[in-house]
C-alpha cells in the first residue's frame, strides 16, 4: 500500500467512536485497528502473531500511528 492509502485508513478509522473506558488505555482505537489490519493483511491470524508483527514493524508503523 502507498503512504496515501495508509493515511486514508488512519483517517477513516479515526472517525469510528471509541466507547472504551478511558482508564488504562495505552493506544488509540484507530491505531489498534490500523496495526491489526496490516498484521492480518500480512498473514497474522492470532493475537500473538499480530503482536509479533507490530513489534517487528514498529518503526514503519510509527510514522503513521504515532501520538
Amino acid at each position: 500500500m502507498t503512504d496515501e492509502q495508509v493515511h486514508q485508513a488512519v483517517t477513516s478509522f479515526n472517525q469510528i467512536p471509541d466507547f472504551r473506558a478511558n482508564r488504562g488505555l495505552n493506544h488509540r482505537l484507530s491505531h489498534l485497528m490500523v496495526m491489526t489490519l496490516y498484521a492480518v493483511m500480512s498473514g497474522a491470524d492470532s493475537f500473538p502473531e499480530i503482536q509479533a508483527f507490530v513489534e517487528s514493524k514498529r518503526g514503519w508503523l510509527g510514522q503513521y500511528v504515532s501520538d
